[in-house]
């Protein structure tokens, strides 16, 4: 129970970290450009997130080669639907921010920049199943609380480089590589343990 407690306060904290940080360094406005970006690329994610959230079930019955077999064809499936859906979002970031009206417009780099996100957190999350089903929570734990921490810290330095070099918009920009360096690293572990437990062998 203690590693799943620590694993979903960790998961929150992780999602609203950004939101609060910068909340003491710019005005209303840009909070409003960043949340409608995170907003669009929550909305876009749990579209390409449906094969790890799937076969978590799948996972924990299977073992050996076709453990491994299936793994890698979710994975190369989840990351071929990530990409396609990061350069949707690209292409489409203009619409989506104009449907809020035009003075929003300022979001719109915010969301392209942050769709990077659109693959790394299904893959992540993949990756994630994989351990959970195999009943590694203190190892999930572990991997999300050390990513908190760490954004937290990369928040801090960032935003504040950001902000004395380009502005409130540099502090948002700041953000978003935060976030992006931050949920790399936790990908990185994941497969870094997943590797070193042999699941299949």
């Amino acid at each position: 129970m203690l590693p799943l407690t620590a694993l979903g306060f960790s998961g929150i904290f992780f999602g609203y970290v950004d939101t609060f940080m910068l909340g003491h360094y710019v005005s209303g406005a840009y909070i409003s450009f960043y949340s409608i970006a995170i907003m669009l690329i929550g909305s876009v994610t749990p579209l390409v997130s449906f094969a790890p959230n799937s076969l978590l079930p799948l996972f924990a019955q299977i073992n050996g080669s076709r453990l491994k077999k299936i793994f890698k064809k979710a994975r190369n499936m989840t990351l071929l639907i990530s990409i396609a859906a990061m350069a949707g979002t690209i292409l489409l970031a203009p619409i989506g921010i104009g449907l809020y009206g035009t003075k929003y417009f300022t979001a719109v780099p915010i969301l392209q920049f942050l769709s990077i996100m659109v693959v790394l957190i299904p893959v992540s999350s993949l990756y994630d199943g994989l351990l959970m089903s195999r009943k590694k929570t203190k190892t999930t734990a572990g991997l999300t609380i050390f990513s908190t921490v760490l954004l937290i810290i990369l928040n801090f330095f960032l935003i504040t480089f950001g902000l004395s070099m380009f502005g409130q918009i540099g502090a948002i920009y700041g953000v978003i590589i935060a976030s992006i360096i931050s949920r790399f690293c936790l990908l990185i572990g994941q497969v870094y343990f997943v590797n070193k437990y042999h699941f299949w062998d």
